[in-house]
This record gives C-alpha cells, structure tokens and sequence, in this order.
C-alpha cells in the first residue's frame, strides 16, 4: 500500500487499494506507543483517501471503512470466495459416521473449548457410542493446549488431528464429513475465507460465533445452518440433537441455494473486480 500510494503520488496513474485484512482496530493489535498508533492510522486515512477505488474483503471491513472514510462510493466489497475447479466431479458422500469437520487454526482468537465442552456432555447425555461421532480436524493449533483439551473433555476417541494439509487434501476431507464447524474470533471484522468453501461443499454449519457478528449474519440470510453463542452450551447440545436425529433419518444437506452460491465463484468476483479496472481507468482517461 506504502508502495502504491507513492507511486500514485508520482504517476497520477488510477489505483486500487486491496484490504484482504483490516489494517488499524483488530482487538490483538499491539503498538509500541501511542504516537506508533496515531501514525498508522494516518497513514490508512492518507492510502484510501489517495486511491481510486479501496476494495475489502468482507462486509465489517466494509462498513467500518464507509463509516471511517467516507465517501462509501470508494469502498467496494469484493469477496474472497470459491474455485469451482476444486470441486469438479464432487458428489457429497454418506456415511454411517456422524463426523463434524473443522478447517483451520485453533488458537485462543479461534477457541474450541465451548464447543468441546458440549460436545462431550452431549456424547454422555445421549450415551452415544463413541464409534459412531468424530470430529475431523484440517489444521494447525496454536496458543492452546490442544490435546489437554481433548483430554480434559475425554475426546480422545472422536477428535483426528489430521494436521496441516495441501489446500486440495484439506478440501477432500472436508468433502466427507457430515457437518461443517466454524469457531472464530468474536470481533466484527473477522470473516474467515473458508466460510465461501464451507458453503459450496452443500453442508449445513454449525457456527459457534456471537449472534450479533457479521460472520453469523451472513450464514442466517444464506440459511447455510445453526449459529449459536459460544455462551450458550445448552444450546450448542440441542443443536448438535437436531443435527443427529437429521443425520439419522434422511441425512444432512444445506438449504443455501444456487444463485446464492454462484456469486462467491471466482469467476464471478473476477468479473466484478474487472469492471472496478475498467471504471477507474475511464476516469483516468
């Protein structure tokens, strides 16, 4: 950004700044001192003012730019979205195992604890045999203890730490559970990228995220599953009920629909970050 904001000041050529991540107000941002953070935030201010067009991942970032740097005009949404190419021949698979699926990190921001604790209680209400329920984990963990984790809530039979995989074999994993989680931070502009491949892998989700989040509102309106408060392990367990007896008699599909999904295709984005290049290079003209 440092970089196209000087040679715009240079050249006069139109440019568009991309916020794949916030830069300023994350609630784990550490500055030395507070002239660090009253610096950086000039320095955001002077980038979007400076640029043609800004464009941000998600809605949060969205609305705290138009409400920061107005005109609203300047800041586009362009999603991270989904390639179609990775689920080619994909058909969503059946299995006599209710096996849950979580891609990505575990870390204090990311906490599986709330979801661990219901789960195991769920397990022991419902004396469900522990053959029969497995939660698949893609991904890394970092700032917890995570097998204490496991063992504190005697999961040791159903979590398979699977680790860190390819993109396409983290894919594949995902492609054979039966239920979709999304545990994540609870500040508004988190938005995690895989919640556009959750939603094509036709799968309902059971987000363990505040209500009032972005990230919860987005997967209300695409109907894509379940969002319940971390706080709330009653809830997370009548859930995981509901889920169950679902998967028990017909099995579990997701409700979001087609032209819901084809907008988050990269081609489609591709489309739409093409017509930001044309339009600010007419008016650069």
């Amino acid at each position: 950004h440092l970089t196209g904001y000087l040679l715009k000041l240079a050249t006069r050529i139109p440019w568009i700044a991309d916020f794949r991540d916030p830069w300023t107000g994350y609630k784990l941002e550490a500055c030395p001192t507070p002239f660090h953070l009253f610096l950086k935030v000039r320095v955001q201010r002077s980038i979007i003012n400076t640029a043609d067009r800004v464009i941000v991942a998600n809605p949060a970032i969205k609305g705290e730019f138009e409400m920061r740097h107005p005109p609203a005009e300047k800041i586009c949404l362009v999603n991270q979205g989904y390639d179609e190419e990775d689920f080619k021949m994909y058909k969503p698979s059946t299995s006599e195992i209710f096996s849950i699926g979580y891609l990505g990190t575990f870390s204090p921001d990311c906490d599986p604890e709330p979801f661990f604790s219901a789960l195991g209680e769920w397990i022991d209400r419902r004396t469900i045999p522990k053959k029969t329920v497995k939660l698949i984990h893609v991904g890394l963990s970092t700032g917890i203890d995570l097998d204490r984790l496991i063992e504190k809530y005697t999961l040791q039979d159903i979590v398979k730490k699977k680790g860190y995989l390819s993109h396409r074999q983290a894919l594949d994993e995902m492609k054979g559970v039966s239920l979709l989680l999304l545990v994540t931070s609870d500040h508004p502009s988190v938005f995690p990228a895989k919640i556009f491949e959750y939603l094509r892998l036709k799968k309902p989700i059971l987000c363990i995220v505040p209500p009032n989040s972005q990230i919860a509102k987005f997967l209300t309106e695409a109907r894509a599953g379940q969002v319940v408060s971390p706080e709330h392990k009653e809830e997370i367990k009548e859930t995981l009920d509901s889920y169950f007896s679902d998967f028990q008699k017909d099995g579990l599909s997701s409700a979001v629909s087609e032209g819901k999904l084809a907008k988050f295709e990269r081609k489609a984005l591709s489309l739409k970050l093409a017509s930001l290049f044309d339009e600010v290079t007419r008016r650069g003209c």
